[in-house]
């Protein structure tokens, strides 16, 4: 009797324990470039990254935390931030880094030591080869360089382009893909003009292109970059219909350049803040509140990572292989900057639109 008794209260003692537990804290690793010349794009996705977090840490008894590293859109501080993150925060969850450059120096230790890594923004072909660890959830420059040429050739009516881009991986792939669909399709490609990063003056690359007789202009460069190469074009007299990648697609670019803007087309995945879906109404709706003001796409694409992750944990819990498995055979994830799903090499299949600026503001692009 007095062994029941003792095991009646030792089983009482672990109910009330056992009751009384909260689930560890899952944390997440992040790697971004917080500073150096893609700062502005990784400071975008983080905010949308950290709202993610509150609203699921607001309405879920499972609690999540993002430990942030800054790659400074460097890879040798990417190889140092992944490094610290698997051996010392001992994650297996990294999301990110949005460079290019950087993920693909990131990527092989990811997938040495099963890591999942999903980028919100590298864009670099090479990446589909990375490994089986390796997602993304912005489309390859494969696809994106395409469907720019496609665009210049066959709905701005040229046959004649020229490109200035951005001498880094993320640049050397969307021209080369641009190029190679731009001639398959009958045109020609005049002019190529290539620009290290942090340059400020253009006046050399763009007299050449002055020279020839394009029609189209292809731009592949970031924030400030597009601002002067806009305003430089301007003091030159260079007159091109212009089209550029997702890295046009900042409020910041229009407050510099001004009306050097205006007429520019370029593309970005397919994001509506105005849309009815019930998932963008209440992303937009709770960025607003959160920050005062209305999200990009890379909000957007930062929001939805995060959610992602947060859904195949809660599915899968932490077994990193259930969760690529589970990734892999994703039929639909419904994200706030369109739906997500993955080919065989973990590059996202997603709709891309065309978006132009129109009287200093973007809008979606509709041919008449």
């Amino acid at each position: 009797m007095k062994l029941k008794k003792i095991l009646l209260f030792g089983l009482i003692f672990l109910f009330i324990a056992s009751c009384g537990k909260k689930e560890e804290e899952i944390k997440i690793g992040v790697i971004l470039s917080l500073s150096g010349n893609g700062a502005q794009y990784g400071k975008m996705i983080l905010d949308g990254m950290n709202l993610a977090i509150r609203l699921e840490n607001e309405n879920s008894e499972q609690k999540f935390s993002l430990i942030v590293e800054d790659d400074k859109t460097e890879p040798r501080d990417g190889v140092s931030a992944v490094r610290k993150l698997i051996n010392v925060d001992k994650v297996n969850i990294i999301l990110g880094p949005i460079a290019s450059s950087v993920a693909l120096a990131v990527a092989p230790i990811c997938q040495d030591n099963k890591v999942i890594m999903i980028s919100p923004a590298a864009s670099t072909p090479k990446l589909s080869n990375a490994g089986d660890y390796i997602f993304r959830i912005y489309p390859s420059d494969d696809y994106d360089g395409s469907f720019l040429a496609d665009f210049s050739f066959n709905q701005l009516n040229t046959n004649k382009s020229s490109i200035i881009y951005l001498n880094n991986d993320f640049g050397i792939g969307l021209q080369n893909k641009f190029s190679e669909k731009y001639i398959e399709l009958g045109g020609k490609v005049l002019t190529t003009e290539s620009f290290p990063q942090g340059s400020s003056d253009f006046r050399n690359q763009l007299q050449k292109i002055k020279r020839d007789d394009s029609q189209v202009l292809f731009i592949i460069a970031t924030v400030k970059e597009y601002a002067t190469i806009l305003r430089q074009m301007k003091e030159l007299n260079i007159n091109r219909k212009i089209v550029a990648p997702v890295t046009f697609d900042d409020p910041q670019i229009i407050e510099l350049a001004g009306n050097n803007a205006e007429g520019v087309f370029y593309s970005r995945p397919f994001f509506d803040p105005n849309a009815q879906d019930e998932v963008v109404k209440n992303f937009v709706s709770a960025f607003e509140q959160e920050y005062n003001s209305e999200p990009s796409i890379l909000h957007a694409l930062g929001f939805d990572v995060v959610n992602l992750m947060i859904r195949e944990v809660n599915e899968n819990g932490l077994d990193i292989d259930q969760i690529k498995s589970s990734l892999y055979d994703l039929e639909i994830f419904s994200g706030a900057a369109g739906k997500i799903r993955f080919d065989e090499n973990g590059d996202v299949v997603k709709e891309l639109q065309i978006m132009v600026i129109n009287n200093l503001r973007a809008e979606q692009f509709l041919k008449e």
